[in-house]
């Protein structure tokens, strides 16, 4: 019997597309069974776990490769060969080039690789490999999902107008939405009241400009700055980054890569969750934050705006000045973290319950199954 619809959910343990994976595929199994399609996942069962439930599974095997490299197309092209799925569905801009024959949907969370440099893309050989393989995307797939209006601006603004285009907004992890218990103060933090950032070191998150917003302000407050996530491995990866984490000594913590639990209790026990990219896709963290009362302070850039809308501070991510003022407001001003969130709690819910999980299923099955 032939597959239907195979998954890519070979990045389950990715960050964002790891999310977007897991709650791809949690609707997946009960949207097969209720509409008579065989569905099926494609990755590493040790890493897919209890994810995939009453899905079947199609094993990558013993190689593993890495994203955007060539194993990758050869290996996803061997089994699309072998597994000959009606159609197939990528969480991630890679299109499979080397199986052209197969039926495929694409999802496009932001077009930051194929930027310019100047835009903060890779530019180079990264650069190209990405522009290419969003045109073939955008050219052969059978249709390609984006979470956000704006970038789908973004991706035709770089690649002109496609009919290929859906916008499919994204939801935050539905845990955040399930655990409405008490909010633990998190072990790792420091020992006084702390903003959040949770994140990367990668450029586009901008944590040199939040750095040094809070270099300009830290005399001025009896506030703390935690960085949560892969921000902790910051000596090896952003030596900019590092200088500055030296001599802020005391004031900065790193806590790493967090379990959800520890995750939660951290975006709790926060003063403020500081979002200070220069660029995304959709941007989950300020939901997240949102949805525990925490208050946002965010990037005045138009994904952001679109994720957060009135429930959120919004400052200038190109002036660190304009980051140090907003977070001195929030601290600062009576009534005013209060008033962020519970606009912020309103919103996630409204935004949320106003999203269709099912979305991009409907699309495929409407087209193709």
């Amino acid at each position: 019997m032939t597959i239907d619809l195979l998954f890519d959910g070979r990045h389950i343990r990715a960050s964002g597309i790891g999310i977007y994976s897991r709650e791809q595929i949690r609707h997946l199994g009960s949207w097969a069974k209720d509409n008579g399609v065989r569905a099926a996942v494609l990755g590493a069962p040790d890493e897919l776990g209890q994810t995939v439930r009453q899905l079947e599974v199609v094993s990558t095997g013993s190689k593993r490769a890495p994203m955007y490299s060539l194993r990758e197309q050869l290996i996803v092209a061997k089994i699309l060969r072998q597994t000959r799925p009606r159609a197939f569905w990528t969480p991630h801009y890679p299109y499979p080039a080397l199986s052209l024959h197969t039926r495929t949907f694409v999802t496009v969370h932001d077009v930051l690789h194929a930027l310019p440099r100047t835009e903060g893309g890779h530019g180079g050989a990264k650069g190209a490999y990405a522009k290419s393989m969003l045109r073939t995307s955008l050219d052969r797939s059978a249709g390609v999902f984006v979470p956000s209006e704006s970038t789908k601006v973004e991706v035709q603004r770089l690649f002109g107008v496609s009919s290929n285009l859906h916008v499919a907004p994204m939801r935050i992890g539905s845990a955040w939405l399930q655990a409405e218990g008490a909010v633990l103060s998190p072990r790792r933090r420091p020992g006084k009241d702390y903003l959040l950032f949770v994140g990367n070191v990668k450029k586009h998150k901008n944590l040199v400009g939040l750095l040094d917003a809070f270099a300009m302000i830290q005399d001025k407050i009896n506030v703390d700055l935690v960085l949560a996530g892969g921000a902790a491995n910051v000596k090896n990866q952003d030596k900019e980054v590092f200088r500055r984490l030296r001599t802020l000594q005391g004031r900065v913590h790193l806590m790493g890569n967090l379990s959800f639990q520890e995750l939660r209790n951290a975006v709790g026990g926060a003063v403020c969750l500081v979002m200070p990219s220069l660029y995304e896709g959709v941007g989950l963290p300020p939901l997240e934050a949102m949805s525990v009362g925490t208050p946002v302070l965010a990037s005045d850039i138009a994904s952001l705006r679109e994720t957060c809308g009135h429930a959120a501070q919004y400052f200038d991510p190109t002036e660190a000045s304009s980051i140090a003022e907003s977070i001195l407001k929030v601290i600062q001003t009576p009534g005013l973290r209060e008033s962020l969130s519970a606009k912020g709690r309103l919103h996630v819910r409204m935004r949320e319950s106003s999203i269709d999980p099912l979305l991009p299923l409907k699309i495929i099955s409407e087209r193709f199954l």
